[in-house]
């Protein structure tokens, strides 16, 4: 019986560092979005903290047309809780969230705010994979004649 608690404990102890692992690779994977991005000029990791069952991270991305994302998720094993506001000057362009204070939307928690924060409307579960594509994609509608990202 002595073995098999000893195993019992390492196999938890293993998860336990299973799991670390996996909130560091999303994190890593979260920067690495950034790093890759075509849209991304230059990010600043504003706050950072983690514990043994969750992270959370604010950061502010410099995005090729002068606007600015600023990311904020907190993970942990049982919570996904993000907010990514879009904005070029003081001027919101897009905030996507799942603050659950809009109990009338059809999608509930998840929602969007468009230029302002009482524009609100539906939204999915989005991830800052999710949201870059999104900006992405707007940014480069494109003129026909010059193919570039809008100002």
């Amino acid at each position: 019986m002595g073995r098999l608690h000893k195993n019992g404990k390492h196999i938890v102890r293993n998860l336990r560092n299973y799991k670390e692992d996996l909130r560091r690779y999303k994190m890593l994977r979260e920067l690495e979005l950034l790093e890759k991005s075509r849209i991304v000029t230059n990010y600043e990791i504003l706050d950072y903290k983690d514990g043994e069952t969750f992270y959370f991270f604010k950061i502010r991305a410099e995005l090729i047309d002068g606007s600015v994302l600023h990311i904020r998720e907190f993970v942990s094993e049982d919570d996904y809780k993000y907010s990514f506001q879009w904005q070029k000057g003081n001027k919101m362009l897009i905030r996507w969230d799942n603050a659950p204070h809009h109990k009338q939307i059809e999608t509930f928690p998840h929602h969007k705010h468009i230029e302002s924060s009482e524009n609100i409307y539906p939204s999915t579960e989005l991830s800052l994979e999710d949201v870059l594509k999104a900006i992405e994609r707007q940014l480069y509608q494109r003129d026909p004649k010059q193919g570039n990202p809008r100002s």
